[in-house]
């Protein structure tokens, strides 16, 4: 299974490690595993807690993935990207899984 994990702004380091965790982490105890991508479509580099920044490759379309994961969005935006609201929802439209913490 392809996964795709999509860095927003306000990251959250707890909500991007679970997703490591769960999809990006080798597993070399399973013959087949996830093959994971992090990605993001507004920004190379994102600042979370304590100073911390993460850099992640930065496109213009998500990869073909089976299941989207994002693992924060700001709930309090009012506007987002119109570009990041294209790409889900073709992601969606094409038959991907969409979860979110």
């Amino acid at each position: 299974m392809r996964v795709t994990i999509l860095l927003t702004e306000q990251l959250s380091l707890f909500e991007l490690a679970c997703a490591v965790e769960l999809f990006a982490l080798p597993r070399p105890e399973f013959d087949t595993w996830y093959h994971c991508e992090i990605v993001s479509l507004t920004e190379p580099f994102y600042s979370s807690a304590a100073g911390v920044t993460l850099e992640c490759k930065l496109l213009t379309e998500l990869p073909a993935s089976d299941l989207l994961v994002i693992p924060s969005f700001p709930v309090a935006a009012t506007n987002v990207d119109d570009n990041v609201k294209r790409q889900v929802l073709q992601h969606y439209q094409n038959g991907g899984r969409i979860i979110s913490f």
